[in-house]
């Protein structure tokens, strides 16, 4: 977990109102919990901070109180050539920097990271607020009224709100395509809601599944060819982006014991985590399944969420470094075959 702190940024905050409740949640629920994220600034050195008054309290009252995982100073970060690589290496990213709103949207088109200046600090940061932790039953049939259900893909509408440059869907039975769950009903409609409304940039869409189109004769590699086609057909309508879809085989046999077994389902974006047990083949047509499980929705720079997630990518990391490093005979690893090509910003 990377986070971006401009020190012209850090001038700033002080000027915005501390007693504002977001403003609050900004320095308490994510600010002190300095040690779960890797903090990158533009001051040159710590002695640079030391003839700073802002920057001192800023920096060693808040973030380092907490032992943050790492500081990294670079002078040069807002260059456009430093800040395009930072943007370039993948990873999950959050940005505070001062610039005008046009370079900060300029910057969220074509990265896909979310930009924060301190003018928008209180707006931006409240969204994050308002799904922070989001969990909707899916044990109670569908009623629109209640907005603890999980009624529609359409819940999942906000994601598509917010720049990210990456999906990442670990769910052994996805692809199925069952008659009590099939694509068309479920992640087409899923991804429909998740693609950024916004980004500009090249958008990566990986799907780890077991079961691909069961039901279908053929090899795994036909069968994945087949759905990467319908993937990109259905999809080609969206003009503003580049989707590139690769749709890799779980085979427990990549799945070392270097990393957490992969078992539950997860969406992962950049600054979002779904989760639901029972997993995403929900909706039999238009009528949703009631199931014990619910979907969680989570903020990826929420405290618990920085813990964690980092440990859960690596594990996908792991995954596939391990199906490029590893030979089993006669096995599918993944579609588009050359794993060489394979670029996934969450998963670099």
């Amino acid at each position: 977990m990377e986070v971006y702190i401009d020190k012209n940024f850090i001038k700033n905050y002080w000027a915005v109102d501390a007693d504002d409740a977001i403003i609050s949640s900004f320095c308490d629920d994510f600010l002190k919990h300095a040690n779960r994220y890797t903090l990158i600034t533009n001051y040159a050195s710590e002695e640079e901070i030391d003839e700073d008054a802002e920057g001192q309290l800023f920096i060693y009252d808040i973030v380092q109180e907490q032992n943050p995982a790492d500081i990294v100073y670079l002078q040069n970060l807002l260059d456009e050539d430093c800040l395009s690589s930072c943007l370039n290496n993948g990873g999950c990213k959050l940005l505070f920097i001062e610039c005008d709103e046009q370079r900060a949207m300029d910057l969220e088109h074509k990265y896909g990271y979310r930009v924060i200046t301190s003018a928008t600090l209180r707006t931006k940061w409240s969204e994050y607020i308002k799904y922070n932790d989001v969990e909707k039953t899916i044990v109670l049939p569908v009623d629109e009224a209640d907005d603890e259900i999980f009624n529609s893909w359409s819940d999942l509408k906000f994601i598509g709100a917010f720049p990210t440059n990456s999906i990442v869907i670990a769910d052994k039975y996805i692809l199925s395509d069952k008659s009590q769950g099939r694509l068309k009903d479920n992640l087409l409609p899923m991804l429909e809601q998740l693609i950024p409304i916004d980004y500009q940039g090249d958008l990566s869409i990986a799907i780890l599944a077991e079961s691909i189109l069961t039901k279908e004769k053929g090899t795994d590699k036909e069968r994945a060819i087949k759905i990467h086609s319908l993937l990109k057909s259905h999809f080609v309508k969206y003009k503003h982006l580049k989707i590139k879809f690769t749709i890799l085989k779980f085979d427990q046999y990549f799945n070392s014991g270097k990393q957490p077994k992969i078992h539950d389902r997860h969406i992962y974006t950049n600054y979002f985590t779904v989760k639901c047990g029972i997993g995403f083949d929900l909706f039999n047509k238009t009528k949703r399944k009631v199931g014990d499980s619910e979907v969680s929705i989570r903020f990826n720079f929420q405290p618990r969420q920085m813990k964690t997630l980092p440990v859960k990518l690596n594990g996908l990391k792991v995954y596939v470094n391990n199906m490029k490093n590893m030979n089993k005979m006669d096995v599918f690893k993944m579609y588009p075959e050359d794993m060489g090509k394979f670029d996934c910003p969450l998963l670099n």
